[in-house]
């Protein structure tokens, strides 16, 4: 059964620990979504579910200071309720409370990069509300020169499909701010920029994805940065499905294009562009050919 790895990068109070406890009980039923996940042990899920209840009561985790690995079978439920697992999910979380003070000599995470599936790049909602809104200038900076400088740096480092994953989408959406807007202001920061332009061009997947793991109306934000739970409230997730279910077909869409790539070097430098053979190329492959070279973007 193949084990995608996933690897989450953010810097302390983006949001991940929350992330992935209110991902894993969003997805702890099959529900609606047609698949639903199972923790590794008893103790996991134990533990993911004490995070999450003790978020309902208004009590948020503190960050991490070590990498946690956490494993996941991802399994369907046919209609006459028998389970099958499909595949598994092992999620590394990098610990955001060294994660802006990591460096090249970081040799642990240098080798989960080379293994990992899919990179997720958490990004503070309430720091880019503040960018967007531009009120807030210790938010802006620390989110400008401390948080995204390593996530692209480290992401750059890899050839593996990413994705911008914005925390605390709730945030924003009270705002008023739309994705296209956020994702235009985000496309100006230039090594932000940079790094989806040489993605699209290699054809390697990018997402820009929102997500809330409590929801609209739950907590609002402290002067502190902390979020203070409103009283009678209770939690409803944003999208906590959607980036464990973009990680297998973007895994495929990158395979696919590092083999039409390698296809089309081949034939490139083995058959001449008159040859006979090149003329009765199926559709398809002519197709796939001249997509290389053309920048689409995704972002």
């Amino acid at each position: 059964m193949k084990n995608y790895k996933i690897l989450t990068l953010g810097a302390s109070g983006a949001g991940k620990t929350v992330f992935l406890a209110s991902m894993f009980r969003s997805l702890s039923t099959q529900g609606e979504y047609g698949f639903y996940l199972k923790a590794e042990d008893f103790k996991s899920q134990r533990l993911l579910n004490n995070i999450y209840e003790k978020l309902i009561i208004g009590e948020f985790p503190l960050g991490t200071t070590e990498i946690s690995e956490w494993k996941f079978t991802c399994c369907i439920q046919n209609p006459d309720l028998e389970n099958f697992p499909i595949c598994q999910f092992t999620y590394f979380d990098y610990a955001g409370g060294r994660f802006t003070d990591m460096d090249k000599e970081d040799y642990k995470l240098q080798e989960i990069i080379k293994q990992a599936d899919a990179i997720l790049g958490l990004l503070d909602g309430q720091k880019i509300q503040a960018l967007m809104n531009n009120n807030n200038e210790q938010k802006i900076d620390d989110f400008l020169n401390k948080d995204l400088p390593p996530i692209i740096k480290w992401m750059s480092y890899c050839q593996t499909p990413i994705q911008f994953v914005i925390s605390k989408w709730d945030l924003l959406e009270n705002d008023n701010f739309g994705l296209k807007e956020i994702s235009d202001r985000l496309l100006d920061i230039p090594k932000f920029k940079e790094l989806v332009v040489s993605r699209n061009k290699e054809g390697s997947p990018v997402r820009l994805i929102p997500v809330s793991s409590i929801g609209s109306g739950f907590a609002t934000p402290q002067p502190d940065g902390s979020m203070k739970k409103i009283a009678g409230s209770i939690p409803r997730p944003f999208h906590m499905e959607v980036p464990v279910s973009c990680v297998i077909p973007d895994f495929l869409e990158k395979e696919v294009q590092v083999n039409l790539k390698r296809l089309t070097t081949i034939m490139n430098l083995s058959i001449p562009e008159n040859s006979g053979f090149n003329k009765s190329l199926p559709v398809e492959v002519m197709i796939a050919q001249s997509r290389f070279g053309i920048y689409q973007p995704e972002l």
